[in-house]
């Protein structure tokens, strides 16, 4: 038994709609996912009209093996022979059994546990794991994650294929990572609660120091980190782009990047941008800059998100990555050429803070939006939603913070900057 993705789900849980909900792998020669045991504490029996015709096109598509395994988890391991007659097509005895174990056997409570990670996915009222976590925003509900299929036939990812790659565009061991992000992701919170005791020791430490230049190494920085922004911006969009025009906005913010192609690398190296970008603190502690809460909750939460949302592989990340790579590209530019002492024109400065807020307006849209879809057109989205309500609250923070500042910086400060003028005169 193997979980796989799943998008909706019904009101009762019965073997045959773990079936269409792809969560048990009974498909023959289909193995995808976790290998998954299947624990079931409490079912109920529902009587329905037995069709030989449709129970024989679907016994033709599973493993009968698969199917035995789930009925004994329920109890009812005498509803099923041990082994399949050889005349099961026209054996009418066989086949409702086979419509007893697949319609009438309704999983109301129970679990389903992976031994290699110890994870547990809940059944509750008859409701399969992913709704319940819907429900839930627990911590449990962040650690359980709706992956992509490792199946290319039926997977909820792009198919954009680029024209080139360069030779360090590629990720070789997907797999391996995404259950290293899903078992580790949690360490994100453990770096930001370094990051902000290290921002604390550091400005103690710098209490009584003079502040440093650090003129041409913080333009390295910033120049560096808004060559790649820009890089990212350029090869990363072009995935989304494509998707957009050709199949349309819901389609691509319901499809994630494809894990062999350029934009998985661009993705990845996205999430671990958001630990080097750490660095932006140092060098505001170093030079005896103000720091403000928005800097590094923007940081810490960023990194947390971002971490957690590769372990799940969120679709309408592509949005996010997109949006974050460009207001990236302007705002490190912009950083690069005043760590020079150079004085770009005020509404330079404006212009960058702007990019910045509107990007988290347009995050909290997108998080709308996806819920809509999610929960109302029952169309299938590569998104959960623990981690939808985490894009949602932290962009809706964002975006009154970048407001506070904005008013705070370019409009409360230059009033009172006139006001100054007019007193001197």
């Amino acid at each position: 038994i193997s979980l796989k993705d799943h998008y909706w789900c019904s009101v009762f849980l019965s073997v045959k709609q773990l079936l269409l909900l792809n969560t048990l792998t009974l498909l023959k020669g289909v193995q995808n996912g976790y290998p998954l045991k299947l624990e079931v504490t409490n079912i109920e029996k529902t009587p329905t009209t037995f069709d030989e015709e449709t129970v024989k096109r679907i016994y033709c598509k599973i493993d009968y093996d698969a199917l035995r395994q789930a009925v004994e988890a329920c109890g009812e391991g005498d509803i099923l022979p041990k082994e399949v007659p050889e005349d099961f097509h026209t054996n009418r005895e066989f086949l409702e059994r086979v419509h007893t174990a697949l319609y009438e056997l309704n999983v109301m409570e129970g679990k389903l546990v992976c031994p290699e990670t110890g994870r547990e996915f809940p059944i509750k009222m008859g409701i399969p794991n992913m709704t319940i976590l819907a429900m839930d925003s627990t911590f449990f509900g962040l650690n359980s994650f709706e992956i992509y299929k490792n199946n290319n036939s039926d997977s909820l990812h792009s198919t954009y294929v680029y024209k080139y790659a360069l030779p360090f565009e590629k990720i070789d061991d997907r797999y391996e990572k995404t259950i290293f992000f899903q078992n580790y992701w949690y360490h994100s919170i453990t770096i930001s609660v370094l990051y902000f005791i290290a921002i604390k020791l550091l400005q103690k430490f710098m209490e009584n120091r003079e502040p440093l230049k650090l003129k041409y190494t913080l333009f390295l920085w910033n120049f560096s980190l808004a060559i790649f922004s820009i890089a990212g911006t350029l090869r990363f969009a072009e995935d989304f782009i494509y998707n957009w025009y050709t199949h349309g906005f819901t389609w691509s913010i319901c499809h994630s990047c494809n894990p062999d192609s350029v934009a998985a690398f661009w993705s990845f190296a996205f999430c671990v941008s958001k630990i080097v970008e750490l660095g932006d603190t140092l060098f505001i502690i170093l030079r005896k800059k103000p720091l403000i809460f928005l800097h590094y909750y923007h940081h810490a939460a960023v990194l947390v998100y971002t971490v957690h949302s590769g372990a799940e592989h969120t679709a309408p990340g592509q949005v996010f990555i997109t949006m974050n790579y460009l207001a990236h590209s302007f705002m490190y530019s912009y950083y690069a050429v005043t760590a020079l002492n150079f004085r770009p024109p005020k509404f330079i400065s404006m212009a960058v803070t702007t990019i910045q807020t509107t990007q988290m307006f347009l995050g909290v849209a997108t998080t709308f939006y996806v819920y809509k879809v999610k929960t109302q057109y029952n169309i299938p989205c590569q998104q959960s939603i623990p981690n939808l309500y985490l894009a949602f609250f932290i962009y809706a923070t964002f975006g009154v913070l970048f407001v506070k500042f904005f008013i705070e910086n370019y409009l409360i400060k230059e009033k009172y900057l006139q006001k100054e003028h007019k007193k001197k005169d």
